[in-house]
């Protein structure tokens, strides 16, 4: 009996471990941080999201296309594509707009 509890704490302890690393794991270009209390990969500073990739923003400019868009939020010309995206100096976190200033890197 006793070693039945001690496998299933050992296997509670081993998925936990296995749940942080992977928190951390964030594609190039992006980084862990925290937005609202919630954690998640976002573009380092300089870069924004195009189709799931990080690239560097002088890639995209302030487009005069006539969309409204959000609060925090500017039309944005990225190759072809235009579309509202967050001001510079915010990031989008379940569907609004945050200054990165807001946002904290996770702390070892």
């Amino acid at each position: 009996m006793r070693s039945l509890i001690i496998g299933t704490i050992l296997l509670v302890v081993i998925f936990l471990a296995q749940s942080v690393s992977c928190l951390n794991r964030c594609g190039a270009r992006e980084e862990l941080l925290y937005c609202s209390g919630s954690p998640g990969c976002f573009c380092v500073k300089g870069t924004v999201r195009i189709q799931q990739h990080c690239v560097p923003e002088s890639a995209c400019r302030i487009s005069d296309v006539p969309i409204n868009c959000g609060p925090n939020e500017v039309v944005q010309q990225c190759g072809h594509i235009i579309e509202c995206r967050c001001r510079p100096g915010w990031l989008r976190f379940g569907g609004q707009c945050y200054s990165r200033l807001t946002c904290r890197a996770q702390r070892g």
